[in-house]
């Protein structure tokens, strides 16, 4: 399900496919992968460490004749918020990246649980706990 959206934030949404069983129609006990972990799962960190200043990204011919070709079956407003007219033919130099910070957010049952968490943290980890609590 994730992986037939479309890449651009603005065209994807919340599907009861991504928190309940397609079989059993029991709801998952977890949370779908968000959709950078999943793409990460797909390319791996070799194709991100590949990406660094100075590098030129450029779509192929055949990629963008697909682009060309999605953008015409698309409505008007569709084609204008979609990222696709960039990409057709297009070529862009890196100027700068930044190391993603992901945030994790869950929840924490008791003072050892805080306790447990705080022992694993690494260097440059932090917690914020409740109200102050770290």
């Amino acid at each position: 399900v994730l992986v037939s959206q479309p890449t651009h934030p603005a065209f994807y949404t919340s599907d009861a496919r991504h928190h309940t069983c397609g079989v059993c129609a029991a709801p998952f006990t977890c949370a779908p992968p968000t959709r950078h972990e999943l793409m990460s799962s797909f390319t791996g960190p070799e194709l991100g460490a590949l990406v660094d200043a100075g590098c030129m990204i450029g779509a192929h011919a055949g990629f963008s004749a697909e682009l060309s070709r999605s953008l015409g079956s698309m409505s008007e407003y569709v084609a204008e918020e979609s990222s696709y007219r960039h990409w057709i033919g297009g070529a862009y130099l890196i100027t700068e990246t930044a190391a993603a910070t992901p945030d994790l957010t869950f929840s924490l049952q008791s003072r050892e649980d805080i306790a447990l968490l705080c022992s694993n943290l690494g260097e440059g980890d932090a917690f914020q706990g409740p109200r102050g609590v770290t």
